[in-house]
């Protein structure tokens, strides 16, 4: 039987710390996944970083220095998507080497699928990714309500 590709899970806010919306989505879509015998990476902002292991596969939190210096884009995350999409490609980046993945597919909670975008964009490696997004609403609603 083929193996199952490695799924990581793009989920803005940490479903560790923040039970709503997006991370609300993306631990449960992490929890069927891992039951179907996925291998899954969940990845999201917060405060304390670190990659817990759980039941429902590897939460990386990343905790980046633009949220050390403007705490209240924890609140507001998606007023530095472009940034921390960034960020979360470069920690994509960073495993797929290091396990050595050559397929995964990359699942992003509504705009926090840019991170796809640049990892399409930027890697020269050989690796197959395929790129998926849930959208709940607008990416022009989401944004909306970062910026009021």
């Amino acid at each position: 039987m083929k193996a199952k590709p490695p799924i990581f899970i793009i989920s803005g806010k940490s479903p560790l710390e923040d039970p709503g919306g997006y991370p609300a989505y993306a631990r449960i879509l992490a929890i069927t996944l891992t039951s179907l015998g996925y291998s899954v990476h969940t990845l999201a902002i917060g405060k304390k970083p670190g990659i817990e292991k759980t039941e429902y596969g590897d939460i990386h939190i990343l905790n980046t220095k633009l949220l050390k210096l403007f705490p209240f884009l924890h609140h507001l995350a998606l007023a530095g998507l472009p940034y921390y999409s960034f960020i979360f490609a470069k920690e994509i980046k960073k495993i797929v080497k290091e396990k050595r993945i050559t397929n995964f597919i990359l699942w992003g909670m509504g705009p926090w699928a840019l991170p796809g975008a640049f990892l399409k964009i930027f890697t020269q490696e050989k690796v197959h990714m395929t790129m998926m997004s849930s959208y709940f609403t607008s990416t022009r609603h989401e944004m909306k309500g970062a910026v009021d």
